[in-house]
């Protein structure tokens, strides 16, 4: 049987887990929307003109400090003329 105290040291090395967990997505799927502006040309003040963002909002995202929400997902897909689709399967071959 589980202690309590097991218990919470086991649940506190889980919620630390995810949390790396989500800095590394966040961390791939900004370089993945780097990469694909990049690839499209547009500079990160286009490119947030496009996602209705700033600049630093830009930098932000593309160095995965932040964790975009679905809305802005699509202006971002819209943004970089991609389905929402395309986005999450090239992310999710890395």
């Amino acid at each position: 049987m589980i202690t309590q105290k097991l218990y919470k040291n086991l649940s506190f090395r889980f919620i630390i887990y995810l949390m790396e967990e989500s800095e590394k997505i966040l961390k791939n799927l900004g370089s993945l929307i780097k990469k694909l502006r990049l690839e499209k040309g547009l500079s990160a003040v286009e490119f947030g003109f496009r996602c209705n963002m700033d600049k630093p909002n830009v930098n932000r995202l593309e160095k995965g400090a932040t964790n975009p929400t679905f809305l802005t997902l699509i202006r971002i897909c819209k943004a970089l003329d991609i389905e929402l689709k395309d986005l999450f399967k090239d992310f999710l071959l890395k």
